[in-house]
């Protein structure tokens, strides 16, 4: 069977929460798809079988001040996950976000961070063709909220930011 990637719909968004169980997750989903709505960025969900697989967020610039500062505005994935994990999904997924930056928004470039306690992620990442930017090492701030928004916890994480040249795809 093939696994389909496409933009989520407000159907999609039950199936996310289910996915994901983790305390905040309906409002992190949630959060997600309205700025998606707003028009801030494209919130990918994949599907296989009628199950969810997988989903991310690219985000049409980085979230990083220090990375926009040194190499300009570009989309940013954000938050991809893959279930399972080393099935080609999250590759799948990172090529569709690649296709929508350069057919879609028109740039050759897309970036991420990837936590420094995430070694497989950052061997898929540099499999594809994505490399160290060569700047600071980062921190990944984000907050896990209830579903009235009340924040349950407060994430500090170290990453490295990798970029992906895509004048090749």
């Amino acid at each position: 069977m093939t696994v389909d990637i496409r933009r989520v719909t407000s159907e999609d968004l039950d199936a996310l929460v289910v996915r994901d169980p983790r305390p905040g997750a309906q409002h992190h989903e949630r959060e997600r798809f309205a700025a998606q709505e707003r028009g801030e960025r494209a919130y990918l969900v994949a599907w296989k079988d009628g199950e969810v697989v997988g989903r991310t967020t690219l985000c049409w610039r980085s979230s990083y001040q220090p990375v926009r500062d040194a190499l300009g505005d570009f989309p940013e994935i954000n938050g991809l996950a893959a279930w399972p994990q080393g099935a080609g999904i999250g590759t799948l997924i990172v090529a569709e976000c690649e296709r929508i930056a350069v057919e879609e928004v028109g740039v050759l470039r897309v970036g991420l961070g990837v936590g420094l306690d995430n070694p497989r992620a950052r061997r898929l990442y540099e499999r594809l063709g994505y490399v160290d930017w060569g700047g600071e090492e980062l921190t990944d701030l984000w907050d896990e909220r209830d579903e009235h928004g009340n924040v349950l916890v407060s994430h500090r994480d170290p990453c490295r930011y990798l970029v992906h040249d895509l004048t090749r795809i």
